[in-house]
């Protein structure tokens, strides 16, 4: 008999799933999204003989894995909305791949908590379709997490490779997956006694005939030299900093990157004067991630062990809880120690112990009466919050500051123009933006360029199209111009 807390993941894993595909229908393609595509096109033409690819955040030219994905789905399709659909099945694959994880690894109550938390996770729906290199980490971090704890549970040295073979996906793929590396070796110090030294030395060969590229890079072409002043630059990574960003990851408050200075005022247009109640409540979330953190450290003090598998600790501290924690507080602090800046996708990486931390404590309150009914209240008014957030940005066509104009909204100036394009001529787009943001006139023009190449002998006719916000109607609008 199907017990009902699985029936109830599978509810919470379809009620996810139709979340993130709303989502999706309106994704946002701007710069980086159309630079991805662009660069998989150009790797293509190289035959996927390149040794690095796009340049991250701090200033280092990134691994080329991510390009070399996006040059294979290139194969498929170059379509923005192709390649987005593409990213989304794969998340939405990780979403499966965790709950699985939550059912098999936790009490079962445990397990529900932590899947309702992640199915109404504002920065999980968001990042679920997003051409992006680091919205490709959460299934590769599943497989972490799973492979670590076959290696606690079963004793098989054999599974650090299989870690060391994830690690070097989730690092090529982006910056942060390198803070896999540090934690490898302090794996490989704690398990020293089942991770045998041929075992060790295959991990390390299988790590430098997988960066072979990128070590021809960094040695031979001179990237190096960016290494080298990356790790001369005066650390700026304050605890407080990086906690604010973990807190941002796990609670609506992670809508502030999209929309700043208009927060507010789309709490107002979405739920009303109501936003003085659902927003305080969804800050619980915040209380449940912090302390789980806490107790996990407190559990490591007392222990004075990163891991336990006796059966009178588990009953209590799931060997699951214990990877959670210790893959946060590993990452976290090899990002305070290097004094990497650390916007919110880098927490990515850590995908999904939050939720596990998140879910331990409310499972350690549930039998008490208020404190689950505000545990409740607190995820209610988080998907609350979130959906109707997300009808106003669908209804808005996007948001200048972060998101700027949704697919959505460009098939639509997309579809005006070329129903009055006149017989024999094509449109040559001269795109405006009139709002700040982070807009690109180029990822515009590519989006509304994209299958409909001019045939010879066709006629362009300049087509000038002027986007603007309305602070007013808090809405995009377009115009054509002479």
């Amino acid at each position: 008999m199907v017990k009902k807390e699985t029936i109830g993941l599978w509810v919470l894993f379809l009620g996810a799933c139709a979340i993130r595909f709303f989502q999706f229908t309106f994704f946002e393609f701007k710069h980086d999204e159309k630079l991805g595509i662009i660069a998989g096109l150009a790797a293509q033409k190289a035959h996927f003989f390149i040794s690095h690819a796009l340049p991250s955040s701090v200033g280092i030219q990134n691994p080329p894995l991510f390009v070399w994905f996006l040059g294979v789905v290139g194969y498929l399709t170059a379509d923005p909305w192709g390649v987005t659909c593409i990213v989304f099945i794969l998340n939405i694959a990780a979403l499966l791949l965790a709950f699985r994880y939550f059912l098999r690894t936790l009490p079962r109550t445990f397990a529900v908590i932590a899947a309702t938390l992640l199915a109404f996770s504002p920065s999980f729906v968001f990042y679920s379709s997003k051409i992006w290199a680091q919205c490709l980490l959460p299934l590769p971090m599943v497989m972490f997490h799973i492979l670590l704890l076959y290696l606690i549970t079963k004793k098989n040295g054999w599974y650090f490779v299989g870690l060391t073979i994830v690690a070097c996906c989730a690092s090529q793929l982006h910056m942060s997956g390198f803070y896999l590396f540090p934690v490898l070796l302090i794996i490989a110090l704690i398990f020293r006694t089942i991770i045998r030294l041929r075992v060790f030395l295959s991990a390390c060969a299988i790590t430098i005939l997988l960066f072979s590229p990128y070590l021809y890079y960094l040695i031979v072409q001179g990237g190096g030299t960016d290494v080298v002043t990356f790790m001369q630059t005066g650390k700026n990574t304050m605890f407080l900093s990086v906690l604010s960003k973990h807190l941002q990851v796990v609670s609506f408050d992670f809508l502030r990157i999209y929309l700043a200075d208009d927060f507010n005022t789309v709490l107002s247009r979405s739920v009303g004067n109501f936003k003085y109640v659902l927003y305080p409540l969804s800050c619980g979330l915040m209380l449940l991630y912090v302390s789980g953190v806490v107790a996990y450290v407190l559990w490591l003090i007392q222990k004075r062990r990163f891991f336990d598998v006796s059966p009178m600790v588990t009953a209590r501290f799931p060997v699951a809880f214990q990877i959670a924690g210790f893959l946060s507080v590993c990452v976290t602090s090899a990002y305070i120690v290097t004094g990497i800046r650390v916007p919110v996708h880098y927490l990515i990486v850590l995908f999904p112990s939050q939720f596990i931390l998140m879910g331990f404590i409310a499972n350690r309150l549930w039998r008490f009466f208020i404190a689950r009914v505000l545990i409740m209240l607190s995820i209610f008014s988080t998907a609350v919050l979130l959906i109707t957030t997300l009808i106003f940005i669908r209804q808005a066509g996007g948001h200048p500051y972060e998101y700027g104009p949704s697919y959505r909204f460009l098939l639509q100036i997309k579809n005006a123009v070329y129903a009055n394009v006149p017989r024999g001529s094509c449109p040559e787009f001269q795109v405006v933006f009139t709002s700040k943001g982070k807009t690109d006139s180029d990822a515009v023009r590519e989006a509304l360029e994209y299958g409909h190449s001019c045939p010879s002998g066709y006629t362009k006719v300049p087509e000038h199209i002027v986007i603007s916000w309305n602070k007013e109607r808090m809405a995009y609008e377009y115009n054509f111009t002479q």
